[in-house]
């Protein structure tokens, strides 16, 4: 998900949504595992790389920002209104609880999201949706 496509102040969300159970039992066993984790951080790594941008659309690539680049995990649950539970992170790249804020992609927020209203909501490419999901990854 990209806002501000093309833009000075572009933002990409590296988002994954599968179907964790966490939002329905929220039993912690539920949430992403290490190997989702380690994916998502490769991706906006993929993303972030220099090497990679000629890869990438071009209206895009000239725009990318580290700092601008995030992460999240998109669960269905039953929440009448999304819910940023939290982040995960790789020991390898930030440590816990740290306030290392160069690369927020680093940090890969746990969103709840009720997936029926979104589904019956969904209007292809509603801006006013994509910018409250931005907002709530954004918030740390």
């Amino acid at each position: 998900m990209i806002t501000k496509r093309g833009k000075e102040n572009q933002k990409i969300f590296v988002l994954d949504s599968k179907y964790y159970r966490y939002g329905a039992t929220k039993n912690p066993n539920h949430l992403p595992d290490s190997a989702s984790v380690v994916k998502q951080i490769a991706y906006a790594e993929y993303i972030d790389n220099v090497k990679n941008r000629n890869k990438l659309p071009e209206n895009i690539s000239p725009f990318i920002k580290t700092e601008n680049i995030y992460n999240a995990f998109i669960m269905p649950s039953d929440n009448t209104s999304p819910e940023n539970i939290g982040y995960v992170s790789a020991d390898y790249v930030l440590l816990q609880d740290s306030e290392d804020t160069s690369k927020p992609y680093y940090k890969i927020h746990g969103i709840l999201l009720d997936i029926k209203s979104i589904m019956y909501k969904h209007i292809p490419k509603d801006k006013k949706l994509i910018e409250e999901l931005a907002n709530i990854i954004e918030k740390i």
